[in-house]
């Protein structure tokens, strides 16, 4: 969609729909136009000095209880295709409810207090966990997945349902089979307790209590670890979310107060958050009853949040906890609370775009030194990588997106710079948090030697032209393609996005929402 279809002023530098955004130029370059003539040809350029990537740095949350198909050998390829770095298992949440020696999923039927999230468990997941897995999984089963696909293993353990006792029996076992990861979370989201769930507030009271239990557990499970492994604990993401306390006892409320008392410990590496930027929330769930005329304001809004939310909270925990590993162990496609009110939101361009910033906002953090995207799911579903398909599984959503950034940042000796220009545009959105936005065009240079690749985003809805010769001293670009989304209203729960090559020369056009790729080899 166009500006002018959308009623965009075509003033230069400035106004945008007053719906979507408002567009304003960033640098000291020449301002680009809004549905008006072209600027000239942004000249890409590095945004300070590069630095060496982890060796492994990106991944999936595999959730392996209600969805994964791992006993399908067939599964495997399909995996590989997207070079993960990591897997995180048995999962998120469910890891909470995991019984090792079954390999199932157990969620306790409480029915004073239960929240919709322990119902959803207990009526729908915990049935299809055992319906789709009678045998459940084993943790030597995962890692052979994970050696074939290339990938390291990141575990969470049950620290909510399962007694020290019997986690301390799970890491004899995987000792014996010398199949310990080096990547430990202590337990997933307990700060939120299950969405406020009566049960888990009752083990998961407050941030003290927590990190209580949250340490007894270390304490006995930590002398199988092997050499130089990690170990986080969890932040919540409420700088994320908001900008000041809420005003309510919500688990946001809870998520503030968790956050600030965050204090570094000695026993603990990392820490972890979760960062979901919905498609309701950061304008408002209200938003949603005006679908479909209010897509571009939710479309600007859910690019804020990521940018601007990412970094807000990213920043703090490096305050909170300086010298900490950040690890976002749970972000990209996902939204509950559309869900819940009976939306039946669909991966499309809107969301295509909002993970490529996603991916483009966390690598310029070095504090960030893993992050997994939820998740790895066969379901066809929002956040699904993959559809079953007559017996084959079908890559879908974002997969191909991810394969890029996974494939440009596997180490050793991966170095990286974000990527800018002058003349680049920040549209402000109108979000929940007030002067919320990002910046049209970003990107990212991934180096090693003389061979390099570009990611370049252009998320708004004008083409830009912009100049790469300028990145690897004139050079220019070996192959060239474009991924993206004429309309931002595409699904892609059935097919993943198209995918262009074009003509490798020094100035390229950039169309709306589309995610460039240029590689020097």
């Amino acid at each position: 969609m166009s500006a002018k279809e959308m009623g965009a002023s075509p003033v230069g530098g400035a106004q945008a729909t007053a719906a979507a955004g408002k567009v304003t130029a960033v640098g000291s370059g020449p301002k680009g136009t809004v549905g008006g003539a072209r600027a000239a040809p942004l000249r890409l350029r590095a945004e300070g000095p590069d630095r060496l990537l982890p060796e492994r740095l990106f991944g999936f949350n595999m959730v392996v209880p209600y969805d994964i198909p791992h006993e399908d050998p067939a599964m495997v390829p399909a995996v590989a295709s997207l070079k993960p770095h990591y897997l995180r298992v048995p999962g998120g949440t469910v890891a909470n409810y995991f019984n090792w020696r079954s390999g199932a999923l157990e969620v306790p039927d409480v029915k004073e207090g239960a929240s919709n999230y322990r119902r959803m468990l207990v009526d729908e997941r915990m049935p299809l966990s055992h319906r789709l897995h009678p045998n459940g999984a084993r943790m030597e089963d995962l890692k052979a997945i994970a050696d074939k696909v290339g990938a390291d293993l990141i575990i969470v353990p049950n620290l909510e349902t399962s007694t020290i006792e019997e986690q301390v029996a799970w890491f004899e076992d995987m000792t014996s089979k010398g199949i310990v990861p080096h990547t430990v979370e202590m337990g997933n989201e307990f700060y939120h307790a299950l969405l406020l769930d009566a049960e888990s507030l009752r083990v998961w009271p407050d941030y003290a209590a927590s990190m209580k239990r949250m340490k007894a557990y270390y304490d006995a499970i930590s002398r199988f670890l092997p050499k130089g492994a990690k170990v986080s604990v969890q932040a919540s993401a409420s700088r994320f979310h908001n900008t000041s306390r809420p005003s309510e006892y919500t688990r946001y409320q809870r998520g503030w107060d968790w956050d600030n008392a965050l204090a570094p410990e000695p026993w603990f590496n990392a820490v972890t958050t979760h960062m979901y930027a919905t498609f309701s929330a950061p304008a408002g769930r209200e938003t949603l009853k005006g679908l479909p005329g209010t897509y571009e304001t939710i479309y600007a809004a859910m690019l804020a949040r990521t940018e601007d939310g990412f970094t807000r909270n990213i920043r703090f925990l490096e305050e909170k906890l300086p010298g900490r590993e950040i690890w976002v162990t749970e972000w990209g496609g996902g939204d509950h609370a559309a869900l819940f009110d009976g939306y039946d939101i669909k991966f499309d361009g809107a969301w295509l775009n909002m993970t490529a910033r996603g991916m483009l906002t966390l690598l310029r953090h070095p504090s960030v030194t893993i992050t997994t995207y939820h998740a790895l799911f066969f379901a066809g579903s929002l956040s699904s990588m993959f559809r079953r398909n007559a017996g084959a599984y079908q890559p879908i959503t974002a997969a191909s997106l991810l394969a890029w950034f996974h494939e440009a940042s596997r180490g050793p000796g991966m170095r990286y710079v974000p990527v800018t220009a002058d003349g680049v545009r920040r549209i402000e959105a109108r979000t929940t948090n007030p002067g919320e936005g990002f910046t049209d065009v970003a990107g990212g240079l991934f180096r090693k030697g003389d061979a390099a690749t570009l990611i370049l985003q252009n998320a708004w809805m004008e083409p830009r032209s912009v100049s790469v010769d300028g990145l690897m001293d004139g050079r220019v670009p070996s192959r060239i393609e474009v991924m993206g989304a004429d309309d931002l209203k595409i699904s892609f729960q059935d097919k993943l996005p198209p995918v262009e090559e074009i003509a490798a020369r020094a100035v390229v056009e950039v169309p709306a929402h589309t995610v460039l790729k240029a590689v020097w080899e």
